[in-house]
């Protein structure tokens, strides 16, 4: 088999799963159901966005794939985490999950999620990898998106580093 057509195979076979949610948790007791803001899958060379406002499919360009499943396993590789104490007040957590699924391979999934406390943190804290990748998760939806789910991604954004 050649390395271009091992490579489409590689390709063909790899599927990345993004989800944001969040969820209020009181000081006592706990916390509200999470409402999942933004779920996205990336496979065989298209994107499908669902969230509150409905489903978005795009046809991506073989780079735009390559370039999503780069930066999913860039951002897997710094394992999970999250930002901001707990604060002993309300406070509500977004929690973002990226999975790469190698259906060729032996072991096929890794995960990891991240999360940060609205009120307990600062923007630009968490790491670079999985602000690049939100980055190209907008980039490559271009205007696509309805209003909720772009403002949504934005105000994810914000909490990761440059």
């Amino acid at each position: 088999m050649s390395d271009e057509l091992a490579h489409l195979f590689e390709l063909s076979s790899t599927a990345v799963t993004i989800t944001s949610r969040s969820a209020y948790y009181p000081d006592a007791g706990l916390p509200s159901e999470a409402t999942v803001d933004v779920y996205a899958r990336v496979a065989h060379q298209r994107i499908v966005v669902l969230g509150p406002s409905g489903r978005v499919e795009v046809d991506l360009k073989q780079s735009d794939w390559e370039r999503i499943i780069t930066l999913a396993d860039a951002a897997i590789s710094l394992g999970s985490g999250g930002f901001g104490p707990d604060t002993a007040i309300g406070r509500t957590m977004t929690h973002l999950d990226v999975q790469v699924d190698r259906y060729h391979e032996d072991n096929p999934t890794r995960s990891e999620l991240y999360y940060f406390n609205h009120a307990g943190s600062e923007p630009g804290e968490g790491p670079r990898a999985w602000g690049a990748l939100v980055d190209a998760l907008v980039e490559t939806l271009d205007n696509t998106l309805a209003e909720h789910e772009r403002q949504h991604m934005t105000f994810v954004r914000r909490w990761f580093a440059d």
